[in-house]
């Protein structure tokens, strides 16, 4: 299934450790930025081993994989039913992390129960770390 993805535009791979991105450098002074960095070099280089695909083409995990799937998803309340709808999609991942929930622990009815999903532990809910 790929109507989740299709629907939120997931269609670009993108490694958040290639330290060749200059979307991680996002709000960072350009005097600031420093792309000969060993720190950066020593915690990026097992992340950039990973094979990055399109979520689409992710197949379930074998022996020792660990799959996550990570989606701004704007919304949980508003999209939790399309998310329902595309288990067999989410199954094929181990890990499912949504961003940009607008979802704040205090104000959900139920303390959480009820974004729980089929074949998951309960999920871990954070508030917002800023205020906008």
């Amino acid at each position: 299934s790929s109507g989740i993805n299709a629907e939120y535009g997931n269609t670009a791979i993108f490694n958040p450790y290639s330290i060749d991105s200059s979307i991680n450098y996002e709000g960072v002074p350009e005097t600031e930025v420093n792309t000969n960095s060993d720190h950066w070099e020593v915690a990026a280089k097992p992340l950039n081993s990973c094979r990055y695909t399109l979520s689409n083409k992710v197949k379930r995990s074998g022996k020792h994989q660990f799959r996550v799937y990570s989606a701004n998803i704007r919304s949980l309340s508003r999209n939790l039913e399309k998310i329902r709808d595309e288990m067999d999609f989410f199954r094929n991942f181990d890990a499912l992390c949504f961003n940009d929930t607008d979802c704040t622990p205090a104000g959900l009815p139920f303390g959480g129960g009820e974004l729980e999903l089929e074949g998951f532990h309960p999920p871990l809910i954070q508030g917002p770390a800023r205020s906008s």
